[in-house]
């Protein structure tokens, strides 16, 4: 027992004298570096080897930010005289006379040599005190079910670190956030996709940029070249080693994190982790991967210092920490790269800022699990893991979708794609999506909705909605089947309360014959005499028509989501019956037909309001014999019989 004791006290004693020692790693301010002074720097170069490369100082670029002054160095060694600068190295400690200086940043397009801009390690250090826990960026708070679920799995979760009162969550930028009515109508721009995937590019500015590597995992190539348009330099290997593929599809790498030992950061042939070791944020894990490379500073017990730039701004946080493998760096003329593996996640980082990103080990960071079914031409199951981040949430499910129909299937050209989705949200119904695309870029189409619907859940303003998970499916046909309406035709038009007549559409299919289809038209009962209009089509476009005729609002997120659910498809056809007549929308609920006192009393009310001045007196929802685009419209008049 006493020996046992013994051996205990000696390994905390000498894991104290680890922390200690880190803790006092010695520092060359940035007042005392001057041209020429020569150093060093640490970087994995391959495998999971620390290596040292030379750097000699050329100056200081004082007062950059308000907060940072930059080191100017060139860097030697590994080839980077005539590689330059790799994207991965963000984050290399520098030394100077064995003190440490601070970080390789980032680089100039181009350049000819290494000249690397290096971030003093004074306000890399600074990130420790700032606020360390988020609502604002990723995970659930303590007491969601979720949250209680992983931290019982992962152990330790540093709760020292997290303050006394709530943080705001980060919104999805607005120029990403669609309205109710286009969402409606499914007027999207289609260039939202590129605009979701430019948030993955980090800040640069006067043609610098940052030596942060992008790496990718089970992407196409077609999906690889659309996200390397949005990123720049992105790594690509479909060959895992097996300690990185293993920890990549892992349970505990879906939901937790690993404890808090030191021990815990180790992976097989793999230590402790140090300064000048390779990093990763994983952004997506499972069946496809995605995450940004860099390189840890500096480590101190469980908490250490990486990147030597912001990744995204995102401030307060918690996304995943991964420990990460360098296959060999890749020479180019544009910016050379490593090629890299993330490997097992070992806690979360906390802060993302302008002078770099810390994190913890052992800290939990969930993510949220989404599926992707393909059906029709290819049937492919994917599982996937997302960071919780809300406001690049909606990038990384059209990044994840994306992958994975182009890993399974194919996305470009004409075809028909029915797409369904559950999406759980926390306090909420699930909610369903079911709509259908027929074109020549139907599968963008259905892409750019589920990102619209995604990004307008997690961007409302009207609750910080939750989303729990995602399942979709995307089912494709090998060519649009839609059918266009060219005109509607019915026997009669002069008609009293109650009858029904039959309108005979004529219909233009995808390349084929011309086609005739019927639908039964019903007269309510209680119609008056004058004029009725009807409005028959597609269920999507009368959706449109419904709500330029009667607008639904939605005052609460709840209605939102009853108004999102209640979207027809274009497999459905609408019969939209309307009459003259006075009536409201108050709060996104129709009142059609409202007596003068009840408008009045409503009026007085203050409420927000919008007047009708036609009334929805039909809207009946009936299958369609094939997608459909397109309204015709009759116009009947209606006399009641005299007695």
């Amino acid at each position: 027992m006493r020996t046992i004791t013994t051996s205990v006290f000696a390994l905390a004693l000498w894991l104290t004298s680890v922390v200690a020692a880190r803790a006092a790693q010695p520092v060359m301010p940035v007042d005392q570096i001057v041209r020429g002074q020569t150093g060093y720097g640490i970087s994995v170069f391959q495998g999971s080897e620390r290596e040292r490369f030379e750097v000699e100082v050329i100056g200081v670029m004082h007062n950059q930010t308000a907060e940072l002054s930059y080191v100017l160095a060139r860097l030697s060694g590994h080839d980077l005289e005539t590689s330059g600068v790799a994207a991965g190295m963000s984050g290399s400690p520098v030394y100077i006379d064995d003190k440490l200086v601070g970080a390789v940043a980032f680089s100039w397009n181009f350049s000819r040599g290494a000249i690397a801009g290096i971030t003093p390690i004074e306000g890399m250090r600074k990130l420790g005190t700032a606020y360390s826990d988020l609502d604002a960026g990723a995970s659930p708070s303590s007491t969601s079910p979720r949250a209680t679920s992983s931290r019982a799995e992962s152990g330790p979760t540093n709760d020292a670190l997290a303050p006394s009162h709530p943080m705001p969550r980060s919104l999805v930028p607005r120029n990403l956030v669609p309205s109710l009515e286009s969402l409606i109508t499914r007027e999207l721009d289609l260039d939202l996709l590129d605009r979701a995937l430019e948030r993955l590019r980090p800040a640069s500015s006067d043609g610098t940029q940052p030596a942060m590597l992008w790496q990718a995992s089970g992407f196409s190539d077609t999906a690889a070249a659309r996200l390397r348009q949005a990123v720049g330099t992105l790594s690509t290997n479909g060959s895992l080693s097996p300690w990185s593929q293993g920890a990549g599809r892992s349970k505990a790498s879906q939901t937790s994190a690993a404890s808090a030992d030191v021990t815990s950061a180790e992976a097989p042939g793999m230590g402790a982790l140090q300064g000048g070791d390779a990093i990763a944020m994983p952004l997506i894990t499972g069946d496809l991967g995605l995450a940004a490379h860099g390189t840890i500073t500096e480590v101190d017990g469980d908490r250490l210092v990486a990147f030597g730039h912001s990744v995204f701004g995102l401030g307060p946080t918690r996304v995943p920490m991964a420990r990460s493998e360098v296959l060999t760096v890749i020479s180019s003329l544009s910016s050379s790269f490593k090629l890299s593996n993330a490997g097992p996640i070992i806690g979360a980082f906390n802060q993302d800022r302008e002078a770099g990103a810390q994190g913890i080990i052992g800290l939990d960071a969930p993510m949220i699990p989404l599926t992707v079914g393909l059906r029709g031409l290819e049937q492919r199951d994917y599982t996937m893991q997302l960071a919780d981040l809300p406001s690049l949430f909606p990038t990384l499910v059209s990044i994840a979708v994306f992958g994975a129909l182009n890993a399974g299937s194919y996305s470009a050209g004409d075809m028909g794609v029915d797409l369904g989705a559950r999406i759980r949200l926390t306090g909420h119904d699930d909610l369903v999506l079911d709509q259908s695309f027929d074109s020549d870029n139907a599968a963008g189409e259905a892409l750019v909705y589920l990102l619209g619907v995604v990004a307008y859940l997690v961007g409302n303003d009207l609750e910080a909605a939750r989303i729990e998970g995602l399942d979709v499916t995307i089912e494709q046909s090998p060519r649009p089947r839609v059918a266009s309406i060219l005109s509607a035709h019915t026997s009669r038009t002069s008609v009293a309360p109650g009858d029904e007549v039959t309108v005979t559409l004529t219909l233009q299919p995808f390349r084929d014959a011309i086609t005739r289809h019927q639908v039964p038209v019903t007269i309510p009962k209680n119609t008056p005499d004058g004029r009725y209009i009807v409005f028959i089509g597609d269920a999507v476009s009368v959706d449109g028509a419904l709500q330029t005729v009667a607008p639904r609002t939605a005052r609460t997120f709840e209605q939102a989501l009853d108004i999102i659910g209640s979207y027809h498809n274009d497999r459905e056809l609408a019969v939209l019956g309307l009459v003259g007549g006075a009536g409201l929308s108050v709060d996104g609920t129709l009142m059609p037909g409202l007596p003068g006192s009840m408008r009045s009393l409503i009026a007085d009310s203050g409420r927000p309001r919008t007047s009708l001045s036609l009334v929805v007196s039909d809207h009946t929802i009936l299958p369609a014999p094939t997608p459909l685009t397109g309204v015709a419209r009759i116009d009947f008049q209606v006399r009641t019989p005299q007695r």
